[in-house]
C-alpha cells in the first residue's frame, strides 16, 4: 500500500498552521520535503514548523501562508494577479540564485497570503542545481518552462466580478506579456521561453506597475 497524503489546517497557540499527514509509502516523501524546507529557510517558500513521526503516520507542519493559491484566483483584481505573478517569478529567481530548483511549479504550488505575499509550496521535488558552468542548467530551464505555463494559465483567468473594461484591460496585459516574451527570446536560440525567471519577473513587474484603469478600450475589442 502506497498510502496517501491529507492536508488540513489547525491553530496552535494562536498560530495558523497547515499540516500534511501521510501513511505508508507517502511518508518518505514528507520526510524529504521537510528536509528540503529546512535547507530553504529564508527563501520565499512556506516555513517549516515541525516534522512528527509516529508508528503509522508522518506529519509535516508549516506556517499557514494563506488559504488561496493561484489555481483559485477568484476575487483577486487584475492588478493583484499581475503583482502575484511578478512576485512568483521573483521567488523562483531567488530560489535559483540560491542554488536550488523547484521541480514541480504549477498554480496550485503558489500560495498567496491575505496581504498579497507569495510563497512557494510543495517542494518535495526541489533539488540542488548541478550546473557549474554558468548556464541555467536543465533543471532550472524546466522550472522556467513550468513557470511560463503557469503564468499562461493565470493570464487566461476571467473573473465574473470584473467589469467589461477591467476584463479587457487584463486581456490587453496578457497580449503584452506574450509580445514581451517573444521579444525576450533570442533569435539565435529560438528558445520558446526566456533564459531565466528573473527575466519573466522583469516583464511582469512592468505590467503590474501600470494602472490598468487607464488602458483605453478599443471600440472593436468586442
Amino acid at each position: 500500500m502506497s498510502g496517501g497524503t491529507r492536508v488540513h489546517r489547525l491553530t496552535v497557540s494562536g498560530m495558523a498552521l497547515v499540516a500534511k499527514s501521510a501513511r505508508g509509502g507517502s511518508r518518505q516523501h514528507l520526510r524529504r520535503e521537510a528536509e528540503l524546507l529546512d535547507h530553504l529557510r529564508g527563501l520565499p517558500v512556506v516555513e517549516l514548523i515541525a516534522l512528527r513521526d509516529s508508528d503509522d503516520r508522518t506529519d509535516l507542519v508549516t506556517l499557514d501562508a494563506g488559504d488561496r493559491d493561484l489555481s483559485r484566483p477568484d476575487g483577486l483584481t487584475p492588478e493583484q494577479l499581475l503583482a502575484a505573478l511578478a512576485d512568483t517569478a521573483a521567488a523562483v529567481a531567488e530560489l535559483h540564485a540560491a542554488g536550488w530548483t523547484h521541480g514541480a511549479l504549477c498554480a496550485q504550488h503558489v500560495v498567496v497570503g491575505g496581504g498579497g505575499t507569495v510563497r512557494l509550496c510543495s517542494l518535495g521535488s526541489a533539488a540542488v542545481r548541478c550546473d557549474n558552468g554558468g548556464g541555467a542548467g536543465a533543471a532550472a530551464r524546466s522550472d522556467v518552462q513550468q513557470l511560463v505555463s503557469m503564468i499562461d494559465h493565470v493570464l487566461h483567468h476571467r473573473d465574473d466580478s470584473w467589469s467589461p473594461s477591467t476584463a479587457w484591460a487584463y486581456r490587453s496585459a496578457e497580449r503584452r506579456f506574450r509580445r514581451e516574451l517573444e521579444r525576450a527570446n533570442t533569435a539565435a536560440t529560438k528558445s520558446p521561453v526566456p533564459g531565466s525567471a528573473a527575466e519573466l519577473s522583469d516583464i511582469l513587474e512592468v505590467l503590474a506597475g501600470e494602472d490598468l484603469r487607464r488602458v483605453s478600450v478599443s471600440p472593436l475589442s468586442g
